[in-house]
Order: structure tokens, then C-alpha cells, then sequence
């Protein structure tokens, strides 16, 4: 959730505290609004530690993110979940209500935000396009389009939400994120959604740009970065014989020049691979080889 996601920290801190349940907040970090402003996002989350809650967090260093128009609905609209989505997109007056919600509480911002992947061949031609256009070319709203989209592709669709147009909020975003995994309750976690032809740049470059570029600039110990995204993730979610190099765990390794790794995926074109990247081993076995793709599909499911 962003940190601006309207009460849900708030929800969670007290199903924690009430519960005595272990949380965790995922993708919380400023929003352009907030930049710069790290210890104000954070004041609830420590007063509630103060209290005892365990709580973990987690962030990627990009100022925008990406996830599915459905989840843009107005809370009335999702319930019973997607064939009762799918029935009220179908109906004209709840559809009529659907497009008046997203039209007051998106207005023009709506606009701007990107189909990442269509899954029909129908509406292919949308991917990477921005609903401005998309809703121009139609004829329609964006809201009625993005409706009409969500109906013809039974909720198979992708979005990225356009990030600042401000270089100086930007960069002030990717330093906070920077100043947030400084803590030692927080990891790195791309949330990567790798699908369509227009996938958000974390899918490719979470990594490799905090380890690359954003480490170059902030001086962060590589050693503890590292620790953020492979020991702190495995321990807070059980990943057992895993998140370190030791004896008895599984070989998950990537070898990288740390003078050259670095992230070339962006906003405009997200699918490109890192740089600086030698080797990936998965389960022991040579995934990247010599900087080769090898074919080895060695992944499993943890238990």
C-alpha cells in the first residue's frame, strides 16, 4: 500500500495491536506530495512500535506505481469479487455510478495513467497507451472507457500510474526511499507484475538501480542494501535455508560488478535488462551465465 492509501495503515496498526498478529506494509514510501517528508509518514508506524506492534515495511525506488483497474473501483463495486464486478460493469445504471465515482474522485489525473497489458487481441493496440488517448479515440470519458476496457477484457488488464512531471520531486522520492530502507525494519520489494508489453521499470530495475546508481549518489554501505533485500525478506516471511550465503541453504547468488550495475529500464521503455550483472544462480543452478540467459528454470514453490 502507498503511504497515502487513505486510512489502511491505520486499519492495519489496530489489527495488529489488537491481534497480537505480526504486520507488514508493502510499497510504503512518500508520495509526491509528501516528498521529503519521511518522518512524517512514519510517525504512526513507530508510535504504534512504541506500543508493541511487530511490524515490517518495504519500498522500490520509483515514484509511481502500477496495478489493475479493478482496483480503482469504489469499495460497493468489488464486493462478491469478480463475477459480481464483472455483472455490475454489464449493468447501465451501476456502471453509470462506477463511471461518476472515478470521475470525481480521479478527475483529469485519470488521464494519464497507462494500460501495461490488455489480455484479449481485441484491444491490444492500448498497451503503452494512456487513457487520454484511449478515451479520445473512442469517443468516450476516460471512466467510460476504462469501464468499457475492464467489461470487454473481463478485468484482464493492467495499469501504471503516471509519475511526477517535477525532476526535483522525483529525485527527492528516490532519496527518500533510500532514507526509509536505512531502517532496519525495512526491505526492497520490487512488487513486479512482468506482464504485457508495457510493464512498470521495476520489473527490471528495482535491484540494480538501488544497488547501481541510487547507492553511487547516497554512499549507502553496499553490505547492508544487500541485507534488505535478500536476509531481512527471508527472516520476516519464513523463507527458510535462504536470504543468505551459508552452509546447508539454497544457492540463490547473483554475482555482479558493483562499479557497474546499474538499471536501464524506464518509464517509456521498461523491458530492458540491468547492466553489471555476471551471474544468477536459482537452486544452485546458472540462470545467467557470462551475462547469457542459460534456459534453466530452477525456480520452485516454497512451501
Amino acid at each position: 500500500m502507498a503511504s497515502h492509501g487513505g486510512g489502511g495503515a491505520a486499519e492495519v496498526i489496530e489489527i495488529g495491536l489488537r491481534s497480537g498478529v505480526k504486520v507488514h506494509l508493502a510499497h510504503w514510501r512518500t508520495s509526491p506530495h509528501q516528498a521529503g517528508r519521511t518522518d512524517e509518514i512514519m510517525a504512526e508506524i513507530d508510535a504504534a512500535k512504541q506500543r508493541g506492534l511487530d511490524i515490517t515495511l518495504d519500498a522500490y525506488p520509483y515514484p509511481s506505481g502500477s496495478t489493475m483497474p479493478v482496483c480503482r473501483l469504489p469499495g460497493w463495486a468489488v464486493e462478491g469479487g469478480p463475477a459480481a464486478v464483472m455483472r455490475r460493469l454489464a449493468d447501465r445504471r451501476d456502471r453509470a455510478r462506477i463511471v461518476a465515482d472515478l470521475d470525481k474522485r480521479y478527475g483529469e489525473t485519470f488521464g494519464d495513467t497507462v494500460f501495461t497489458y490488455i489480455g484479449s487481441a481485441k484491444n491490444r493496440a492500448l498497451e503503452g497507451m494512456d487513457w487520454r488517448t484511449a478515451a479520445r479515440q473512442a469517443g468516450e470519458s476516460v471512466p467510460e472507457m476504462v469501464c468499457r476496457v475492464m467489461l470487454e477484457e473481463e478485468l484482464v488488464c493492467g495499469l501504471l500510474v503516471a509519475p511526477p512531471r517535477s525532476a526535483r520531486i522525483w529525485r527527492q522520492m528516490e532519496d527518500d526511499v533510500m532514507t526509509l530502507i536505512r531502517r532496519p525494519d525495512y526491505m526492497v520489494g520490487s512488487d513486479s507484475i512482468p506482464v504485457g508489453g508495457k510493464p512498470h521499470p521495476r520489473a527490471y530495475g528495482t535491484y540494480p538501480k538501488i544497488l547501481g546508481r541510487l547507492r553511487r549518489r547516497t554512499g549507502d554501505p553496499l553490505e547492508q542494501l544487500i541485507q534488505r533485500m535478500t536476509d531481512n525478506p527471508a527472516r520476516r516471511f519464513g523463507l527458510k535455508q535462504r536470504g543468505r550465503i551459508a552452509a546447508g541453504y539454497f544457492a540463490d547468488i547473483v554475482v555482479f560488478d558493483p562499479d557497474r550495475i546499474n538499471d536501464r529500464a524506464t518509464y517509456e521503455d521498461p523491458a530492458v535488462a540491468p547492466v553489471g550483472i555476471s551471474y544468477v544462480a536459482v537452486n544452485g543452478r546458472l540462470a545467467l551465465d557470462g551475462g547469457r540467459l542459460t534456459g534453466a528454470l530452477a525456480g520452485e514453490a516454497i512451501p
